[in-house]
């Protein structure tokens, strides 16, 4: 069965022994259970900064589309707010024709990858991820209003047509898509009870299959064990979305040092110190990060950020909206013990005080008394850790997932094979 993929991130194809990319990512790891398949021909598409046709060391064929534009274009598109083109949609269209796949697999509703769905007869199944709309209903976080979009311009930001007011901007148009690629396609692939009830709502007349997701393989290898630090190391790992909840953090922080009786250290993954988005948060909820003991890691490539979770008491999730993030995923398979806010799909995750800890969503008096509770009284930890391994190995075991995939591309292919009969 020859199988074509459609990815938002670039991948990490090895030509010649060299890596194009460095990291990695949870689809990479999903691609390397396909590597030498006799079943499966893999060809997979995404976004670079030029156009190459190529095969990697293991034989899988990749399909580079440039993306680059001009700096005037960019600029415009900021300014207009344009997620997309027409001129895009058919660069996406032509490896089909190259290729000619049994099935497509898109991973996302979230980009224009989704609109292939309109231009091809091939079977096409998208793997859910972030969907955009219930993001957008959870985007401005409690005390942020509309008008507080204005405090994230500045001069420089605004001339490029970038910065937090044209992302809303973008993200609305975003949404708007997204319900247009929901219509279109007939397959989604998901894993949460909450993606699936999205899934039903959106799109009642598409089939639903349960799949899943790979972890980065550096966290399959490693297990936690209780830290004998000096202080309390809390961690998360985060990108620069407003709805991640960065704000829910400062205030946890205050609140710890204002009531709790140890020192403790909270490091952010993913969060450059000095980016436009943490001046805009601390500016917003007037907390400063390093006074309360926050600090900003940055971006952190797998394994640095595996030995900075080993070394952490706790993993703290404080999101306003997700389905399923990996950042859990890889801390429960490790044994990381994980509080997190219960949103979205988190509940699929976690088992509230059996593998992990569930909190409400914008309560910093919660979490932090969960964060001092458990410091105090930690003999339940081992047996939350213990619960987390066995839950998510369980859960993101590769055999299985790989056979979950085999089973679902062998019936979209032959459910559309039988209603072109």
């Amino acid at each position: 069965m020859k199988v074509l993929w459609y990815s938002h991130v670039s991948m990490k194809p090895v030509v010649n022994g060299k890596s194009f990319y460095p990291g990695g990512n949870w689809i990479s790891s999903l691609k390397e259970l396909f590597v030498n398949d006799k079943d499966i021909e893999l060809a997979i598409v995404y976004w670079g900064d030029s156009n190459l046709v190529f095969k990697d060391d293991d034989g899988i064929k990749y399909y580079q589309l440039n993306e680059k534009r001009a700096k005037l274009v960019n600029v415009y598109n900021g300014w207009m707010h344009k997620i997309g083109s027409k001129k895009q949609v058919q660069k996406l269209i032509s490896p089909i024709k190259d290729f000619a796949p049994d099935v497509i697999h898109i991973f996302g509703t979230e980009t224009m990858l989704g609109e292939i769905t309109k231009h091809t007869h091939v079977p096409v199944v998208i793997h859910l991820q972030g969907i955009i709309n219930p993001y957008l209903n959870a985007w401005f976080f409690p005390g942020f209003k509309k008008t507080s979009l204005l405090k994230s311009l500045n001069l420089s930001l605004l001339a490029k047509g970038r910065g937090l007011f044209h992302k809303y901007c973008c993200f609305k148009k975003m949404a708007q898509r997204e319900l247009d690629i929901f219509k279109n396609c007939s397959n989604f692939i998901g894993r949460t009870n909450w993606d699936k009830s999205i899934t039903k709502l959106y799109a009642p007349h598409a089939n639903y299959y349960h799949c899943d997701e790979m972890i980065r393989n550096v966290f399959y290898k490693a297990k936690w064990e209780m830290p004998q630090n000096d202080k309390l190391v809390i961690a998360t790992t985060i990108n620069a979305d407003i709805y991640k909840g960065l704000d829910l953090i400062l205030k946890t922080a205050v609140l710890l040092k204002q009531n709790a009786n140890f020192d403790f250290e909270w490091n952010i993954y993913g969060i450059t110190p000095n980016s436009e988005y943490a001046k805009l948060i601390k500016n917003l909820v007037g907390i400063n990060f390093y006074d309360n003991n926050v600090i900003l890691k940055g971006v952190t490539l797998g394994e640095e950020l595996m030995q900075g979770l080993l070394r952490s008491n706790f993993f703290v999730h404080a999101s306003y909206i997700d389905n399923s993030p990996n950042s859990i995923c890889e801390a429960q398979l490790i044994g990381l013990p994980v509080i997190s806010t219960n949103v979205g799909g988190i509940s699929s995750l976690i088992q509230d005080g059996i593998d992990g800890f569930l909190v409400p969503s914008n309560e910093p008096h919660m979490l932090a008394y969960k964060i001092i509770e458990l410091t105090i009284a930690p003999t339940n930890l081992m047996r939350i850790s213990s619960n987390a391994i066995s839950t998510a190995h369980k859960r993101h075991d590769k055999s299985i997932i790989k056979n979950s995939l085999l089973s679902i591309y062998k019936e979209v292919s032959s459910k559309e094979l039988r209603s072109n009969v």
